[in-house]
C-alpha cells in the first residue's frame, strides 16, 4: 500500500530553507542552488511552490553541500527553530573524524 502525501497538507515551509541555503552558499538564485545540489531547476521551483516535497535524498544532498546536519535542515524545513526570518543558521557539522 502506497500513501501519497499532498504537499499542501504537510507542515513544511521550504521557502525559508531554500533562501537560507542560497545565502549560506553565496548563490544568486534558485537556478544556482539547483546546479549546486545537482537537481533540475524545475525541481527547486516545484519545491518552492509546494508542489513537491523535500525528499530525504534532497536533504542529504543539501547536507553534503552546506555542511549543515540533516536534523538542522529538517528543523529549518518544519519551522522548529521559530520564525524562519529571524532564526540564525546552525553551525555546520565537520564530517571529518577527530
Amino acid at each position: 500500500m502506497t500513501i501519497q502525501l499532498n504537499p499542501a497538507e504537510t507542515k513544511s515551509y521550504p521557502g525559508p530553507l531554500l533562501d537560507a541555503l542560497i545565502r549560506r552558499l553565496d548563490l544568486r538564485d534558485d537556478a544556482a542552488l539547483a546546479s549546486r545540489l545537482e537537481l533540475a531547476p524545475r525541481m527547486i521551483k516545484m519545491v518552492r511552490e509546494g508542489r513537491l516535497l523535500v525528499s530525504q535524498s534532497m536533504l542529504v544532498q543539501m547536507h553534503a553541500v552546506s555542511g549543515l546536519s540533516v536534523g538542522a535542515l529538517e528543523d529549518m524545513l518544519h519551522g522548529a527553530a521559530g520564525s524562519a526570518g529571524s532564526a540564525p543558521l546552525p553551525t555546520p557539522v565537520d564530517p571529518r573524524p577527530r
